[in-house]
C-alpha cells in the first residue's frame, strides 16, 4: 500500500514537472512572439516612412527638372529670337555696305562733299557698333557648353598659406587626358654617366652646384664633385658617416648643412659639408619627406608631413638652435570634400611648390602652388590601362628651369617586379603628354634634377647578383 502511494507520489510529481516545463516554454515562446511582433512594428514603420520619404524626393526632383526644363526652354525661345532679330540686321547692315560700295555719286553732283561723306560714314559706323554691342550683350547672357568639352578652371577650393607673395588662391583643375601616343618633340635624353657606389644611397641631391650628396638610412654619406661643363663623370671628393643614433628616415643638403631626420627619436640633425655634428634638436613635425628650397636664400627647407597631413617651410640656423616656420601648407580639412593626402613634396628655382597627393577619391595627382595660381594636374594618365591597380607613382619632381616639365618615378607592376619607369611630362601642353620614358629594371632609390637639366638617381643592388649598387645620369635637352 505504501509503495502504490510512493509510486502515485513520484508521478504526479513529474508530471506537475513536466506541466512547468511546458508552461515556461509557452512563456518564452510568447516573449519571443511579442518580439518579433514589436519589431516587425518597428520595420513597418521605417519601411513606410522610407517610401514617403522617397515619394517626397521623387516629386521634389521631379519638380526641379521641370523648372530647369522649363527655364533652359524659354531661354532657348530667347536666344533663337534675338539670333533671328541680330541675323536680320547684320543682313542689313551687310546689304548697306555693299549698296555704299558699289555707289559711287558724280563729282558734279551737290552730295558729292566731304564733309557730308564723313557724316553718313560716322552714322553707319556707331549703328554698326550699336548692333554688335546689342549681340555681345545678349551673347554674355548665355553660355553653351558642347556635349564633348569639359569645364576648364573648375574651382575646387581655397589653401590658406602664410607667406604674402603666394596670395590665397582656388586651386583650378586643367584638363588632362590620356593619349595614346609619347610626343618626343624636341626633347632628347641620353646617358652621359654610370658610376660605381660603395652604399646603397636613400637619398640623392644634386640641385646645389658642382656637388652630388649621396647618403643610405644608416647615415653613410658620399659626396662627388660634378658639373656638367668639366665633361667628366663624377669624383668622390669625401666619405664619412653622421653622427645620428638612430636609423635615418629623410635627409637633404642645403648650402651649409647636411639635414637628417630620426623617426624613432623625432631628432633632426645638422652637419657641415664635412661631417661635422652642429646640432641636435628636437622636431616634432613628423616630416615623410624634407627637400631643399635655399635656391635665393640659404639654408631653406619644405617638409612633407602625411600623418599630420602638412607641408612647412622652415629657415635653419644652427647659431640660434631653433628652425622657424616662415610658410605652410594645412590640408587637415577637406577641400570640395576631398582630404588631401600628401606623400612626396618639390620645388624649384621660381619658388613653385608642388605636392603629390593620393587621397582615395581622385587618385594621384600633383598640387602645383605658384605665386599667381594653384593648379591641379591629373597624374593617373602616366599609367598604363591595364595595371591601374596594381601600379603605383612613388615620386614627382619639378624640373629646374623648366617650368612645363615635370618628372615621375612610375612602378607600373609593384607586386611582381621591381622595375620602374621615369616619365617626362610636359604640362604645358592641353592635355599633358609623356615626352619620354626610361626604363630601369633594377629599381630606383631616389632621383634629383640638376640645375643643368640632367638626371641624377640611383638603383638598388639586384637580388642575388655580385654587383655594386649604381648611379646613373642622363641628359635632358629640351
Amino acid at each position: 500500500m505504501a509503495t502504490s502511494r510512493r509510486s502515485n507520489n513520484t508521478s504526479l510529481s513529474s508530471s506537475i514537472h513536466e506541466r512547468r516545463q511546458v508552461q515556461a516554454r509557452i512563456r518564452a515562446l510568447q516573449q519571443r512572439t511579442n518580439a518579433v511582433h514589436e519589431e516587425l512594428s518597428r520595420s513597418s514603420s521605417v519601411a513606410k516612412i522610407a517610401v514617403h520619404d522617397v515619394e517626397r524626393a521623387y516629386i521634389r526632383i521631379t519638380n526641379e527638372y521641370r523648372e530647369q526644363r522649363d527655364q533652359l526652354l524659354q531661354s532657348l525661345h530667347h536666344v533663337n529670337k534675338n539670333i533671328k532679330e541680330s541675323t536680320h540686321e547684320l543682313d542689313g547692315i551687310r546689304k548697306s555696305l555693299c549698296t555704299a560700295q558699289s555707289f559711287h555719286l558724280p563729282l558734279n553732283s551737290p552730295r558729292y562733299s566731304n564733309d557730308y561723306e564723313v557724316h553718313e560714314m560716322n552714322a553707319m559706323v556707331n549703328d554698326i557698333e550699336r548692333v554688335l554691342n546689342k549681340i555681345s550683350q545678349q551673347l554674355k547672357q548665355f553660355h553653351f557648353m558642347p556635349s564633348h568639352g569639359h569645364a576648364m578652371g573648375k574651382t575646387l577650393g581655397t589653401i590658406r598659406v602664410k607667406n604674402t607673395n603666394r596670395e590665397e588662391t582656388a586651386l583650378t583643375s586643367p584638363e588632362s587626358f590620356i593619349d595614346q601616343y609619347y610626343s618626343r618633340h624636341n626633347l632628347y635624353v641620353y646617358k652621359l654617366y654610370t658610376v660605381d657606389l660603395d652604399i646603397s644611397a636613400k637619398w640623392v641631391i644634386s640641385t646645389i652646384e658642382q656637388r652630388i650628396f649621396l647618403c643610405d638610412i644608416e647615415g653613410e654619406v658620399r659626396i662627388f664633385s660634378y658639373s656638367r661643363d668639366l665633361h667628366r663623370q663624377p669624383l668622390l671628393r669625401e666619405r664619412f658617416h653622421l653622427s645620428n643614433i638612430r636609423l635615418i628616415s629623410s635627409f637633404t643638403a642645403t648650402q651649409n648643412y647636411l639635414i637628417a631626420f630620426e623617426i624613432d627619436t623625432q631628432i633632426l640633425t645638422l652637419h657641415t659639408h664635412h661631417g661635422a655634428l652642429l646640432l641636435r634638436l628636437y622636431f616634432p613635425y613628423d616630416p615623410i619627406m624634407i627637400i631643399r628650397c635655399d635656391y635665393h636664400k640659404k639654408n631653406q627647407i619644405w617638409t612633407c608631413s602625411r600623418t599630420k597631413r602638412h607641408c612647412y617651410q622652415f629657415n635653419i640656423n644652427h647659431k640660434i638652435k631653433q628652425v622657424n616656420v616662415l610658410d605652410q601648407l594645412d590640408f587637415t580639412k577637406p577641400i570640395s570634400n576631398i582630404l588631401i593626402d600628401p606623400i612626396g613634396i618639390s620645388c624649384d628655382e621660381q619658388d613653385r611648390v608642388a605636392i603629390h597627393d593620393v587621397n582615395t577619391t581622385t587618385s594621384d595627382r600633383l598640387l602645383l602652388f605658384t605665386n599667381n595660381q594653384n593648379i591641379i594636374i591629373p597624374l593617373d594618365f602616366v599609367k598604363h590601362f591595364d595595371k591601374l591597380l596594381s601600379s603605383r607613382i612613388e615620386r614627382v619632381l619639378l624640373v629646374p628651369k623648366q617650368p612645363n616639365l615635370i618628372v615621375i618615378v612610375y612602378v607600373p607592376q609593384s607586386s611582381t617586379t621591381n622595375m620602374h619607369e621615369i616619365c617626362i611630362v610636359d604640362i604645358s601642353l592641353q592635355p599633358a603628354q609623356i615626352l619620354h620614358c626610361l626604363s630601369e629594371a633594377n629599381g630606383i632609390q631616389n632621383i634629383d634634377v640638376t640645375l643643368s637639366g640632367e638626371l641624377v638617381y640611383t638603383v638598388t643592388t639586384p637580388t642575388n647578383k655580385r654587383t655594386p649598387p649604381k648611379m646613373h645620369i642622363y641628359s635632358l635637352i629640351y
